[in-house]
């Protein structure tokens, strides 16, 4: 009796203002005996559409996943999900390039490459997979802005821009800061 979420491609905003929605649908089905955290088959799987790339799409794709590999460590925190879980389901690009798996993957539609981090396979849209599943509200918030400032930056900064960055600059909410402060002190945990 597990949840799995994944989201059509969708803004920022729009996710924010349905939060209700969530709350209260999330609450149905903890009272019915849903879980997802706490299940070894639940992820949260977060989709956006391509063409907010535009022309740059190689180019901004390319920074999206330097910046996931840069950020794996503090991604795996984050996404509350053991190493050898994401090894399964949402695998780091290394040791492969990122270039030869952008080659590879991008738009294949093979399953070969759905199990990545970041699933570059689908021809409409980018997914994010490595997060853990969760029926917390703001859990849900705070990663699916994350995963908003990850593809802003990706678009809007330069490489150079991106390698200066710390992980904690993709942290802009209340929210996003203190879901971090909690889950980098006690990993793999849902309040």
């Amino acid at each position: 009796d597990g949840f799995e979420m994944i989201t059509q491609p969708a803004s920022k905003e729009y996710h924010i203002s349905i939060k209700d929605v969530y709350a209260k649908s999330f609450s149905n089905l903890k009272k019915i005996g849903y879980m997802s955290h706490d299940t070894t088959t639940c992820g949260f799987h977060v989709h956006f559409n391509r063409s907010y790339y535009g022309e740059n799409e190689k180019a901004c794709i390319r920074k999206l996943l330097f910046m996931t590999e840069k950020f794996w460590n503090e991604l795996v925190l984050f996404a509350r999900r053991p190493e050898h879980r994401m090894e399964r389901y949402a695998k780091k690009i290394e040791p492969m390039e990122i270039t030869d798996y952008m080659r590879r993957a991008d738009k294949s539609g093979s399953h070969e490459f759905h199990y990545y981090a970041i699933n570059l396979a689908n021809y409409d849209t980018i997914e994010f997979r490595m997060f853990r599943g969760s029926l917390n509200v703001n859990t849900v918030i705070a990663t699916l802005q994350l995963v908003n400032n990850m593809v802003v930056a990706s678009k809007e900064k330069t490489l150079e821009e991106i390698k200066a960055m710390k992980f904690e600059d993709l942290l802009t909410t209340r929210i996003q800061k203190a879901y971090w402060k909690r889950h980098s002190a006690l990993p793999d945990t849902e309040e």
